[in-house]
């Protein structure tokens, strides 16, 4: 899964992430939608 991750990441274009970089950007989006943190 991550060399394909790798792989997208490239054929994209955009700025290399790591894939544990996603989980950060999901919580932070979830907090900016007013989810509790208990719950993310």
């Amino acid at each position: 899964m991550y060399r394909d991750f790798k792989a997208g990441i490239r054929r994209a274009g955009v700025p290399e992430i790591r894939f544990h970089d996603l989980r950060h950007t999901h919580a932070t989006y979830l907090l900016s939608k007013r989810w509790h943190p208990k719950v993310v």
